[in-house]
């Protein structure tokens, strides 16, 4: 049995079915039931702020085990997850049930409004990486009185034993195979080329009238602290970058398809399908299950063109859901 645990002040009890609700620094004799996000990690959650955390957990203490966790920043008496980062919220295992996970909910709602917190924010996972989850989290949010500050659109890529160009559209199969033809070359880039990859990213966007909202040297913080989590991709022709993407591994079972940009107008020929190839074998190869896109917003309305691409893709649709709840003491 692991070490005896201090309860906080608010939640003092043990609940029923050998769980317990903790506040704290989690003991370092404690096992994870489940597979964290990166996002949620402690070298992540040090790089958005290396100080204002609060931590909570479902541990199993028999088996010493952790089944959830839920970490808020809190700044001037708000409450946020993530701070910097595309999500934050409760991540759960398989084995706790939905009494658990609201209860859960409830009881950090209670240590906060204890610590004087007057707001919540969370970001949500996208629903596609654990539909289960989902389902309970946005049901039980809202009966706590917590409203919808955002639903952001999203698209993922089922990754399966099928290469992509069954899953393209018919029209997009066509270039790929155009292009396949030509010398284009994928190269799966060290992290030392961040620097060439990330200006090319810009200047490509800078060419579009948009920006990136994240530096260089944030990045190659993130890629020296978290060195496992960042996959880079670059696509060639000849000695000429024309495609790149800044992936992120987010847990064993999927990667996020960070920032990435392409070289446009090279007639038939479509590198970022070259580019777009290259990462989902990557994923067939290591067992990721789910290849995340990202988001298609722009400026708060649903970028379609975006949006269409990625359909064309193969991708399917999924929801990132965004809440918000004042607190009462």
């Amino acid at each position: 049995m692991a070490a005896s645990l201090r309860l906080s002040q608010a939640g003092n009890s043990i609940l029923k079915k050998g769980f317990q609700f903790f506040h704290g620094e989690l003991p370092p004799d404690y096992r994870y039931a489940f597979t964290a996000a990166i996002f949620n990690t402690r070298a992540f959650r040090a790089l958005q702020s290396p100080v204002g955390w609060l931590c909570f957990y479902v541990l199993h203490p028999e088996t010493a085990t952790v089944h959830a966790h839920l970490y808020v920043h809190v700044e001037q008496g708000v409450a946020t997850t993530p701070l910097r980062a595309p999500f934050g919220s409760v991540e759960v295992s398989s084995q706790l049930d939905p009494e658990m996970l609201y209860g859960f909910l409830e009881f950090v709602e209670s240590d906060l409004v204890a610590a004087g917190i007057s707001e919540v924010m969370i970001k949500n996972l996208p629903d596609a990486y654990d539909p289960r989850r989902a389902a309970l989290v946005n049901s039980f949010l809202p009966m706590r009185g917590y409203s919808v500050l955002a639903a952001d659109i999203g698209s993922v890529i089922a990754v399966t034993s099928k290469p992509i160009a069954e899953c393209l559209h018919p029209r997009k199969r066509r270039k790929l195979n155009q292009s396949k033809g030509d010398d284009f070359r994928l190269v799966l880039l060290q992290h030392d080329a961040i620097q060439p990859v990330y200006d090319f990213i810009l200047s490509r966007r800078r060419l579009r009238g948009y920006r990136l909202s994240v530096t260089c040297d944030e990045l190659r913080l993130a890629l020296e602290r978290c060195p496992q989590a960042y996959v880079l991709f670059g696509v060639y022709l000849e000695d000429r970058l024309v495609a790149a993407s800044i992936t992120v591994r987010v847990n064993d079972r999927i990667l996020y398809h960070f920032i990435s940009d392409h070289h446009r107008g090279m007639g038939g020929f479509s590198p970022v399908l070259v580019l777009m190839e290259g990462i989902y074998d990557y994923c067939r190869e290591r067992g990721i299950a789910i290849l995340d896109l990202g988001t298609s917003v722009a400026d708060g309305k649903p970028d379609f063109n975006l949006l269409n691409f990625k359909r064309e893709l193969g991708a399917i649709e999924t929801v990132k859901y965004s809440y918000r709840k004042m607190l009462s003491r």
